[in-house]
């Protein structure tokens, strides 16, 4: 007897992109934290204000580099 079977989830395609979005996100806000912080300081009320001031000063390739490389871990 053949029984029919109903398989619920998501496509391959779909796996892929729910892995890689948040991880390129993630890559792009790392990459761009910087420019992202020196925008943040403009604002009125900051919270953990010099954390932001160490991002904006920071305009090395390689702090970029590492945000981006955590921003890729937490995507």
């Amino acid at each position: 007897m053949e029984q029919n079977k109903t398989i619920l989830g998501f496509s391959r395609f779909e796996k892929i992109m729910i892995i890689l979005i948040p991880m390129i996100l993630g890559a792009t806000i790392g990459w761009f934290l910087p420019t992202i912080a020196k925008w943040i300081l403009k604002l009125p009320f900051i919270p953990l204000e010099k954390l932001f001031i160490f991002a904006s000063h920071s305009n090395s390739f390689w702090f970029s580099i590492i945000a981006m490389i955590i921003g890729i871990g937490a995507g």
